[in-house]
């Protein structure tokens, strides 16, 4: 019988899930946790013979399944090394080019066409193609991901897979990402702020569960995974992958705050919480005008049914706009059911890049999802790129929108909680697109039977 998708914190333990966690993907309903990352983004040379070999070979030595990764961080926690973390995913361009089957274009319109189409570059408001990095302004058909605790290890293992792709696949090019911790060994991306908070939560025990009282962070499996098409009825599920290059200006966007604190003659501290929804600890503005004044799993348990005119956190604000808790309902479309709302919800799977002592620093961006256009693309069009959503005229969000702000900026408060005194600033432009695409998560199933022959296409 297939596995009901519709299920909520299922049971990594539960025999009933043992052949859909053998041949899913790692990283995608939980994180892989390692401390560094590499991507390498290919385009095929090789014969489709050569290429299928290549990923079946590939995905034998690195790719880990669901269950190997939970096997893994079980082994970490006692203390043990958790050894390396592989993923392999292919653009629609990979599986037309090696011809290893094509994804039906009814399911996927815009993975079909590609993050470069220039229809879904209009819909995102990114920026043309021929501003990208030169290797992502190229045809890409794959993307290798290695991570791995031991930094050494993990070069030496990229080392070998360059080598191993003569014949095979060139690499357009690498991406190296890190994770940046602060002084409570917190993630943190490179602003500042934690990073990480508030995903949604499939497996049952998962510590980012808090015990919810206002917002629950489950999520059934069908957020994120789909069937693969090309093993069907075996069990095996794959999921559509995001990634995206974002150049952080960390020295504008902390020009930005503080010329914004001297404005509102408050705090950086605050004016920076008024930007993203949150203190860089994590706590919410929404609850608190101060970091470090409420309860840690508060971080997670909080929406903004309390402050539904924006006073505490502004509607422009980061984190509300990309996960509005319910404002959708209350505000820009009463009677829109919560579940419809959070049915846009991606699991992000993203990691900083950069030396934090300075430099070109940002955010390699992934996420996974179960449809493109309902999730990743409505967040970052509808809601970051709606200035009037929530509100109208309420601007654009002032980390990732883009696009064509509200005259004059968005309203900011003068006195925390307090629509009295407000006035206008345009917070924005601080993070620039250097290039992505789009990718389906294969099951293991299908890369490691890639290399038998009469195999499935």
């Amino acid at each position: 019988m297939p596995v009901d998708l519709k299920a909520t914190l299922i049971d990594p333990a539960d025999p009933t899930y043992k052949p859909l966690l053998d041949n899913l993907q790692g990283n995608i309903i939980k994180a892989h946790g390692r401390m560094h990352t590499a991507s390498l983004f290919l385009r095929f040379t090789g014969t489709p013979a050569v290429v299928k070999k290549w990923i079946s070979d590939f995905a034998r030595q690195y790719v880990t399944s669901t269950s190997a990764q939970i096997e893994q961080a079980k082994k970490y926690r006692n203390g043990k090394d958790g050894g390396i973390f592989g993923n392999f995913f292919l653009t629609a361009l990979g599986y037309q080019n090696s011809q290893l089957g094509i994804m039906p274009r009814d399911r996927q319109a815009s993975f079909n066409a590609g993050m470069k189409n220039v229809r879904i570059q209009d819909r995102l408001g990114d920026p043309p193609v021929e501003q990208w990095e030169s290797g992502f302004q190229q045809d890409i058909h794959a993307l290798a991901f290695l991570a791995d605790d031991n930094e050494a290890r993990l070069k030496a293992a990229c080392d070998t897979v360059t080598a191993s792709l003569n014949g095979v696949a060139t690499v357009l090019t690498k991406e190296h990402g890190v994770r940046w911790l602060n002084d409570k060994e917190e993630d943190i991306e490179p602003f500042g702020y934690r990073d990480g908070v508030s995903q949604p939560v499939f497996l049952k025990g998962s510590t980012e569960s808090p015990g919810e009282t206002r917002w629950d962070p489950s999520a059934s499996l069908e957020l994120v995974l789909v069937e693969d098409p090309n093993v069907p009825g075996r069990d095996c599920y794959g999921s559509f992958l995001v990634f995206r290059k974002l150049e952080q200006d960390v020295r504008k966007f902390n020009e930005q705050v503080s010329r914004l604190a001297q404005a509102l003659g408050t705090t950086a501290d605050l004016a920076g919480a008024y930007v993203v929804g949150r203190f860089k600890d994590g706590t919410p503005v929404t609850l608190s005008d101060k970091p470090g004044t409420i309860e840690p799993r508060q971080h997670i348990d909080f929406d903004y049914e309390q402050d539904t005119e924006g006073a505490r956190c502004p509607f422009h604000a980061h984190i509300r706009k990309t996960n509005p808790r319910g404002d959708t309902g209350r505000l820009a479309q009463p009677g829109i059911p919560l579940e419809q709302e959070r049915r846009h919800r991606i699991a992000r799977r993203g990691q900083p890049y950069g030396n934090p002592n300075g430099g070109a620093a940002g955010l390699l961006f992934l996420c996974f999802q179960s449809d493109i256009s309902l999730q990743f693309e409505f967040i970052q069009s509808s809601w970051a790129n709606g200035i009037h959503f929530v509100k109208m005229n309420g601007g654009l969000d002032g980390v990732i929108g883009q696009g064509t702000q509200v005259p004059d900026g968005p309203l900011w408060c003068k006195t925390y909680g307090s629509l009295d005194e407000t006035i206008g600033f345009d917070f924005s432009d601080v993070i620039k697109l250097k290039g992505g695409d789009y990718f389906f998560a294969p099951s293991v199933a299908f890369l490691q039977g890639l290399g038998t022959t009469g195999s499935a296409r």
